[in-house]
């Protein structure tokens, strides 16, 4: 009789993974497996490397070549001229820029960012005007029927006071001055020899 060997669990079976891999395998790109996945992953960025540093070089040669630098510059400047004359030509059809828009957008968002500040206080206001105490609003009124009674009592008093000289103003005063000057401008000249009266 022979004996089958007995096992001990899952760990002497290894079971079959998915899509034929062993545990602890990887899944390689493109139905590489193995050793040979380790080195296609080396040889990719190796390569994308090596673009990277030849396109770099390239650029650099490039930006240092003479003729390159000039046509570029050149470029750049005819753009900013390209810009100034447009801007000139929408002024003078009296259209905005977009400069113009965006500060008339930032000026119009300023004024609404006021208004809605503006209309929080003028809500607050209201809503503490509503919220008045009757009590402050029945003081209020007392405060002013007494103001009234004061005003009244105070007529009264001076219509009851006899007629007093009053105290001239400094402007009647004056008038008077000026009144004697014009009368004695007016009068006959004093005969020669006689003092002005």
């Amino acid at each position: 009789m022979t004996e089958e060997p007995q096992s001990d669990g899952p760990r002497d079976r290894e079971e079959p993974q998915p899509d034929g891999l062993r545990e602890g395998e990887q899944p390689q790109p493109d139905g590489v497996t193995g050793g040979e996945g380790a080195q296609s992953a080396s040889l990719r960025d190796r390569v994308a490397a090596r673009g990277e540093e030849a396109l770099g070089r390239i650029a650099q040669d490039l930006l240092e070549n003479p003729w390159i630098n000039s046509a570029l510059t050149a470029a750049f400047e005819a753009r900013g001229r390209a810009a100034q004359v447009q801007e000139v030509a929408m002024e003078f059809l009296n259209l905005p820029s977009a400069a113009h828009i965006d500060r008339l957008t930032r000026r119009v968002r300023s004024v609404s960012q006021r208004l809605e500040a503006i209309e929080d206080a003028l809500t607050r206001l209201e809503d503490g005007m509503q919220g008045t105490p009757p009590p402050i609003a029945t003081r209020l009124d007392s405060i002013g029927e007494q103001l009234a009674n004061v005003m009244g009592l105070l007529a009264e008093l001076q219509a009851a006071l006899p007629e007093a000289p009053r105290a001239v103003s400094p402007d009647q005063e004056r008038l008077r001055v000026e009144e004697v000057a014009r009368g004695a401008s007016t009068s006959p000249p004093a005969p020669p020899g006689h003092p002005p009266s």
